[in-house]
Protein backbone atom coordinates (compact mmCIF):
# COMPACT_ATOMS: atom_id res chain seq x y z
CA UNK A 1 0.00 0.00 0.00
CA UNK A 2 1.10 3.54 -0.79
CA UNK A 3 1.41 6.01 1.34
CA UNK A 4 0.92 9.98 0.56
CA UNK A 5 1.63 12.30 2.44
CA UNK A 6 4.37 15.36 3.11
CA UNK A 7 6.61 13.76 4.71
CA UNK A 8 9.70 12.26 3.21
CA UNK A 9 12.77 10.13 3.74
CA UNK A 10 15.99 11.31 3.51
CA UNK A 11 18.39 9.40 1.58
CA UNK A 12 21.67 8.36 2.59
CA UNK A 13 23.43 11.02 0.55
CA UNK A 14 21.52 14.36 1.27
CA UNK A 15 23.39 16.49 3.38
CA UNK A 16 22.25 19.89 5.33
CA UNK A 17 19.84 20.88 7.82
CA UNK A 18 15.92 20.97 7.96
CA UNK A 19 14.40 24.28 8.50
CA UNK A 20 13.36 23.09 12.07
CA UNK A 21 16.37 22.16 13.36
CA UNK A 22 18.24 25.91 12.35
CA UNK A 23 15.44 27.40 14.18
CA UNK A 24 15.93 25.60 17.14
CA UNK A 25 19.33 26.34 17.07
CA UNK A 26 19.05 29.72 16.03
CA UNK A 27 16.08 29.77 19.41
CA UNK A 28 18.72 28.60 22.08
CA UNK A 29 21.38 30.94 20.84
CA UNK A 30 19.38 33.64 21.23
CA UNK A 31 18.28 32.98 24.39
CA UNK A 32 21.76 32.49 25.99
CA UNK A 33 22.98 35.88 24.08
CA UNK A 34 19.90 37.41 25.86
CA UNK A 35 20.49 36.38 29.46
CA UNK A 36 24.25 37.25 29.49
CA UNK A 37 24.08 40.82 29.63
CA UNK A 38 20.59 39.84 32.46
CA UNK A 39 23.27 37.70 34.13
CA UNK A 40 26.13 39.66 34.67
CA UNK A 41 24.57 43.42 34.68
CA UNK A 42 27.81 44.34 32.86
CA UNK A 43 27.04 48.22 33.48
CA UNK A 44 27.08 47.45 37.48
CA UNK A 45 29.96 45.37 37.53
CA UNK A 46 32.21 48.41 35.66
CA UNK A 47 30.93 51.12 38.32
CA UNK A 48 31.88 48.26 41.24
CA UNK A 49 35.35 48.00 38.94
CA UNK A 50 35.60 51.62 39.16
CA UNK A 51 34.84 51.98 42.93
CA UNK A 52 37.27 49.14 43.55
CA UNK A 53 40.38 51.49 41.84
CA UNK A 54 39.11 54.75 43.37
CA UNK A 55 39.21 52.86 46.75
CA UNK A 56 42.44 51.08 46.27
CA UNK A 57 44.09 54.56 44.96
CA UNK A 58 42.79 56.80 47.77
CA UNK A 59 44.65 54.19 50.20
CA UNK A 60 47.56 54.23 48.35
CA UNK A 61 47.93 57.99 48.14
CA UNK A 62 47.10 57.90 52.11
CA UNK A 63 50.18 56.21 52.32
CA UNK A 64 52.56 58.04 50.67
CA UNK A 65 51.08 61.44 52.11
CA UNK A 66 51.83 59.84 55.27
CA UNK A 67 55.43 59.05 53.81
CA UNK A 68 55.64 62.86 52.42
CA UNK A 69 54.63 64.08 56.03
CA UNK A 70 57.19 61.83 58.29
CA UNK A 71 59.97 63.78 55.41
CA UNK A 72 58.93 67.36 55.97
CA UNK A 73 56.41 67.78 59.59
CA UNK A 74 53.50 68.63 57.08
CA UNK A 75 51.05 67.25 54.16
CA UNK A 76 51.52 68.91 50.92
CA UNK A 77 50.64 72.38 50.18
CA UNK A 78 48.10 72.55 46.58
CA UNK A 79 50.66 73.52 44.60
CA UNK A 80 52.81 70.39 45.30
CA UNK A 81 50.30 67.95 44.79
CA UNK A 82 47.43 69.65 42.83
CA UNK A 83 47.11 69.98 38.71
CA UNK A 84 44.73 73.17 39.12
CA UNK A 85 45.00 76.22 41.17
CA UNK A 86 43.22 76.74 44.25
CA UNK A 87 41.22 79.90 42.89
CA UNK A 88 39.86 77.16 40.32
CA UNK A 89 37.37 75.94 43.30
CA UNK A 90 37.27 78.48 46.03
CA UNK A 91 33.38 78.54 45.67
CA UNK A 92 33.70 74.18 46.53
CA UNK A 93 35.39 74.21 50.05
CA UNK A 94 34.30 75.50 53.12
CA UNK A 95 35.66 78.54 54.57
CA UNK A 96 39.22 78.04 55.97
CA UNK A 97 40.08 75.47 53.93
CA UNK A 98 41.75 75.51 50.30
CA UNK A 99 40.76 72.94 47.83
CA UNK A 100 41.97 70.81 44.73
CA UNK A 101 42.09 68.16 42.24
CA UNK A 102 44.74 65.28 42.04
CA UNK A 103 45.49 63.53 38.79
CA UNK A 104 48.51 62.65 37.45
CA UNK A 105 47.24 62.34 33.97
CA UNK A 106 47.08 66.04 34.20
CA UNK A 107 50.57 66.69 35.64
CA UNK A 108 52.54 65.40 38.65
CA UNK A 109 54.20 68.47 40.50
CA UNK A 110 57.57 68.45 41.53
CA UNK A 111 56.73 68.27 45.48
CA UNK A 112 55.12 64.75 44.89
CA UNK A 113 57.16 63.31 41.99
CA UNK A 114 59.36 61.58 44.25
CA UNK A 115 56.88 60.16 46.21
CA UNK A 116 54.50 58.83 43.56
CA UNK A 117 54.75 59.51 39.86
CA UNK A 118 52.09 59.48 38.03
CA UNK A 119 49.85 60.83 40.95
CA UNK A 120 46.83 58.13 40.68
CA UNK A 121 43.54 59.42 39.08
CA UNK A 122 39.78 58.72 38.57
CA UNK A 123 39.50 56.27 36.42
CA UNK A 124 36.80 58.38 34.70
CA UNK A 125 39.20 61.21 34.89
CA UNK A 126 37.72 64.28 32.91
CA UNK A 127 34.02 63.76 34.43
CA UNK A 128 35.42 63.13 37.38
CA UNK A 129 38.63 64.30 39.88
CA UNK A 130 39.61 63.63 43.06
CA UNK A 131 39.53 66.33 45.30
CA UNK A 132 42.48 67.53 48.09
CA UNK A 133 41.33 69.80 50.88
CA UNK A 134 43.20 71.43 53.49
CA UNK A 135 43.28 74.07 55.82
CA UNK A 136 44.35 77.87 54.52
CA UNK A 137 47.79 77.67 55.65
CA UNK A 138 51.65 77.09 55.07
CA UNK A 139 51.65 74.31 57.46
CA UNK A 140 48.94 71.99 56.41
CA UNK A 141 48.41 69.24 59.37
CA UNK A 142 45.62 67.44 58.40
CA UNK A 143 44.03 66.63 54.77
CA UNK A 144 40.74 65.15 53.53
CA UNK A 145 40.71 63.32 49.88
CA UNK A 146 37.28 62.96 48.78
CA UNK A 147 36.03 60.92 45.38
CA UNK A 148 32.56 60.30 43.82
CA UNK A 149 31.66 56.41 43.79
CA UNK A 150 29.22 54.80 41.51
CA UNK A 151 27.99 52.49 44.09
CA UNK A 152 27.68 53.67 47.82
CA UNK A 153 29.26 50.94 49.88
CA UNK A 154 27.98 51.25 53.56
CA UNK A 155 30.23 48.82 55.00
CA UNK A 156 32.96 50.97 54.84
CA UNK A 157 32.64 52.93 57.43
CA UNK A 158 33.87 55.80 57.85
CA UNK A 159 34.96 56.13 54.88
CA UNK A 160 32.02 55.67 52.70
CA UNK A 161 29.60 58.17 53.32
CA UNK A 162 26.32 57.64 52.70
CA UNK A 163 24.58 60.94 52.89
CA UNK A 164 27.14 62.55 51.23
CA UNK A 165 30.32 63.77 52.65
CA UNK A 166 32.84 66.57 52.11
CA UNK A 167 32.00 70.32 50.02
CA UNK A 168 28.20 70.62 49.81
CA UNK A 169 27.61 66.82 50.42
CA UNK A 170 28.66 65.84 46.98
CA UNK A 171 31.11 62.89 47.88
CA UNK A 172 30.64 59.78 48.87
CA UNK A 173 33.83 58.53 49.91
CA UNK A 174 36.98 60.08 51.12
CA UNK A 175 40.26 59.33 53.10
CA UNK A 176 41.67 61.55 55.59
CA UNK A 177 44.95 62.13 57.89
CA UNK A 178 44.28 60.35 61.48
CA UNK A 179 43.74 63.53 62.99
CA UNK A 180 41.34 64.59 60.84
CA UNK A 181 37.46 63.09 60.31
CA UNK A 182 35.65 62.55 57.11
CA UNK A 183 32.11 64.15 57.56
Amino acid sequence: MKQYGLTRQRSENEDGFSLLELLIVISIISIVLVSIPITFNFRTQVDKGYDVTRKKDLNFLSTRLEEFYSDHTRYPKPDEICHNETAELEDVCDSGSVCCNICGKASTPAGMASYVNPLPCDPQYSTRDYLYEILNNDNPQSYKIYSHISLPDINAFPASCVDGCGPDNQYYFGISSSNKVID
